[in-house]
């Protein structure tokens, strides 16, 4: 047998069950591919079922509040993909008969689907016989060839695709995808690959050179970028003032506390007078624990005031037991959800 012949008769034997192989319907397929775009499956799956539940057909998303897609998206980060997910919903449905496009070129014209996901729903859905490149893949043609240089570099994936076309069968588009992708989540994983299980080990260049880890290759890691945010906590009549984030910088169109500063500062309480007319007291200053994102580390102090009349900021006054009906940063989700300080707003 060949490459692609060993990788699915593999996978016929050990697929995992997941809902979106069980339709044809581009919708959920595509729904599952933006779900899991940065995400792992065993994070993603319930992401899945919530959306689906809440938003069962294409035109049902379409008319969906962003707020409630920002809502049920929190946790996962990259929330752009939410924006962009709600975007295609919209396009699509202004159609007479909504419909996905069927070629990964058509596809590739709607927000958020770069090539991969094009390539995928074409395949998955209608079984177009176009390789789809993730990670997963990645892995284990890099491995499987000794690709020597990383992915992330021209070079280095331009062999990929070569190397990938030649291994591809194209008659059986879906079904190898499929196959190759669970193989590298599953058995030709990042750390400790089982490669004494593996069908394709006689052949592959990485076992042969006793070095599968060393592949794909990496690119040199950057630092990440460490940011300092004072939040203002505004509680006024039982709500909290809350502004949107604008769509340039993190978390772009969620909800927040209006920012101080972002850095922090000496005296922030003086500070804070100073910028705006608060009228009120400083109820408590609270650190909250570094967050990580994929490229920066927040530091965060929160300010928690109780006012005796309303400041004059923008924003949207939200009761303080109704701010979960919002999409907000996970920082702050996880700073409300905290019960140890939730005396100090709910009453």
């Amino acid at each position: 047998m060949n490459f692609s012949s060993k990788i699915i008769f593999w996978y016929s034997l050990n697929k995992r069950d997941l809902p979106w192989r069980n339709t044809r319907d581009p919708y959920p397929i595509w729904l599952s591919e933006i779900l899991l775009q940065q995400t792992r499956v065993a994070q993603g799956l319930p992401y899945f079922h919530n959306f689906l539940d809440n938003y069962p057909t294409l035109v049902a998303l379409a008319k969906a509040p962003e707020e409630h897609v920002f809502r049920l998206w929190e946790g996962l980060g990259y929330y752009n993909r939410a924006r962009n997910l709600l975007k295609t919903a919209k396009i699509l449905a202004q159609k007479p008969y909504p419909h996905f496009p069927n070629t990964p070129e058509a596809l590739r014209q709607l927000p958020g689907i770069g090539p991969y996901t094009a390539a995928a729903i074409a395949a998955f859905a209608f079984d177009y016989p176009s390789p789809a490149i993730d990670g997963n893949a990645i892995r284990v043609i890099t491995r499987y060839l000794a690709i020597d240089h990383p992915p992330q570099k021209a070079l280095g994936m331009e062999q990929i695709k070569l190397g990938l076309q030649k291994l591809f069968d194209p008659k059986q588009a879906a079904l190898f995808n499929q196959a190759l992708m669970d193989f590298g989540a599953t058995l030709c994983t990042p750390k400790k690959p089982q490669c004494q299980l593996c069908p394709i080990a006689a052949s592959c260049s990485a076992f042969a050179l006793k070095s599968p880890e060393a592949f794909p290759k990496k690119l040199p890691k950057k630092p990440k970028k460490e940011r300092h945010f004072t939040f203002l906590m505004l509680i006024y009549q039982q709500k909290v003032l809350l502004q949107q984030r604008s769509e340039k910088d993190i978390w772009a169109g969620l909800w927040q506390f209006p920012i101080l500063s972002d850095s922090f500062l000496p005296d922030p309480k003086t500070q804070a007078t100073k910028a705006l007319p608060l009228k009120g007291e400083l109820v408590k200053t609270l650190q909250l624990p570094p967050h990580l994102l994929s490229h920066q580390k927040i530091h965060a102090n929160i300010q928690i005031w109780q006012l005796s009349e309303p400041p004059p900021i923008e924003g949207r006054w939200v009761p303080t037991n109704q701010t979960s009906r919002l999409g907000m940063p996970r920082l702050l989700t996880r700073f409300l959800e905290n019960e140890q300080w939730q005396h100090l707003w709910l009453h």
